[in-house]
């Protein structure tokens, strides 16, 4: 329970900082290599500020270096391609087709030794099943669609990284802190050399501090509900939340269409999803 409460807020939190790095970036407030920094930004320091303040919860094994570059790669490929579906791809377009990295995570919990019962694997079905009729209907937009699903699957494959590697070798600040410090120098050079872009001058608009904060915040919440349940569970609070708020969003802040529609397979998929958590 507390691993879901974890994973609500900090989905809340990172699907403020989208809609508002969406926005930014249609309104040409902002570059989406900027939007990408600032994500990054405080939850960098908020993790340099965890790891000066209890130099105990900062763990790194270098028994971990395979695991921990591969998703370091990994993870450099997924955020590149994330904030180009956050652009090009509408919110709830966004949140109902990541939810993929649900059945992905559980097959591969699956593979780790962790047993689903008969009414998990009746979610996991509900859920295909409720993407598939998403896909071949018209109620989302199919502009981004591509580039949501593969961020869906690398997702998976991040997760299962992440897992292991606070599971048997690094603390979540250990793990997580080189993670995000990677991910905002890789943006942060994309930003000042391809798209020419002060990140400090940016970071003084209201909405660039507000979504840096967002995302930040979001994000090392989210970070600590791994150590509570497995992936799977997680990731599963994680997707049905975010595909409440992605619509919300999509409809308060860019007018998206279907929203009753949309809303009824919002309810199908967390459904299912609870089937997942609590089978």
């Amino acid at each position: 329970m507390i691993g879901i409460l974890l994973t609500l807020l900090g989905t809340l939190g990172q699907e403020i900082a989208s809609a508002l790095g969406k926005q930014s970036v249609a309104a040409r407030e902002l570059h989406l290599y900027t939007v990408a920094s600032l994500h990054l930004l405080a939850g960098v320091a908020l993790w340099v500020i965890l790891a000066a303040i209890r130099p105990s919860a900062f763990i790194f094994s270098a028994a971990s270096l395979p695991t921990f570059l591969t998703r370091l790669i990994l993870e450099i490929v997924l955020a590149h391609l994330g904030i180009l579906a956050l652009v090009r791809a509408d919110r709830s377009t966004f949140g109902f087709f990541r939810a993929l990295t649900i059945p992905l995570l559980a097959g591969i919990d699956l593979i780790l030794g962790y047993p689903l019962s008969f009414w998990q694997i009746i979610g996991l079905i509900v859920i295909v099943v409720t993407l598939a009729l998403l896909w071949g209907g018209p109620h989302l937009q199919r502009a981004g669609r591509g580039l949501v699903l593969t961020t869906a699957i690398l997702a998976a494959l991040t997760l299962s990284l992440y897992k292991y590697n606070i599971t048997h070798f690094n603390s979540v600040a250990g793990e997580q802190l080189p993670i995000h410090l990677g991910l905002l120098i890789y943006f942060w050079i994309l930003a000042r050399y391809q798209a020419k872009a002060n990140l400090w001058q940016a970071i003084r608009q209201p909405s660039a501090l507000s979504q840096t904060l967002a995302q930040g915040i979001g994000g090392v919440i989210e970070s600590f509900a791994y150590q509570f349940a497995p992936a799977s569970v997680i990731v599963g609070a994680k997707r049905a939340a975010a595909v409440l708020w992605s619509t919300v969003a999509g409809r308060l802040m860019f007018k998206e269409e279907n929203f009753r529609q949309k809303l009824g397979w919002v309810i199908i998929l967390t459904l299912a999803i609870l089937l997942l958590a609590i089978g």
